[in-house]
């Protein structure tokens, strides 16, 4: 819970009471839990996207705890973006989200020294960054910017001037 109200910039008895009227208005309804239609599942993207890219920052740099990273919870994330890209194959964001997770969590091994202190991207030793990931992140990117209709915040095109 702690986790969740941080990542939302939240009170967490605001997040506690959030979640037992949502866990209330499902009761209620009695709508059965199933998978939407491929058209209804694009105008709820964005607020899942979200979610997925808070609980990968949390895994990627946990904000509590004496452990840098949470692998746990970044995994979890990557496994949801990977079924999220696979349900909306013509979206770009959630390939964009995937792309930039995996090219993250590619350099995990690499992120810290052996006392657990972050080392720097521009000190990281690049022979253990995870290639194969890599490799699975690269048409991702190349997937996002073909699809990209509009900028969004995941498959959005790199300022040249900044790179």
């Amino acid at each position: 819970m702690a986790e969740i109200a941080r990542g939302l910039l939240l009170p967490e008895p605001a997040v506690a009471q959030r979640l037992v009227r949502a866990k209330r208005k499902i009761r209620l309804s009695a709508t059965p839990v199933r998978r939407p239609d491929p058209e209804a599942l694009v105008p709820r993207l964005a607020p899942a996207l979200a979610v997925l890219y808070l609980i990968f920052n949390e895994g990627y740099r946990a904000t509590a705890g004496g452990e840098l990273e949470r692998e746990d919870l970044a995994a979890e994330a990557i496994r949801l973006a990977r079924v999220v890209a696979s349900l909306t194959p013509g979206e770009p964001e959630p390939a964009g989200l995937l792309a930039l997770m995996l090219l993250h969590h590619a350099r995990r091994a690499a992120r810290s020294d052996a006392d657990g202190a972050l080392v720097l991207l521009a000190d990281q030793d690049r022979t253990r960054w995870d290639r194969a990931t890599i490799a699975e992140a690269l048409p991702l990117v190349d997937r996002a910017l073909t699809l990209r209709l509009a900028p969004g915040p995941y498959a959005r095109a790199p300022d040249a001037e900044r790179i």
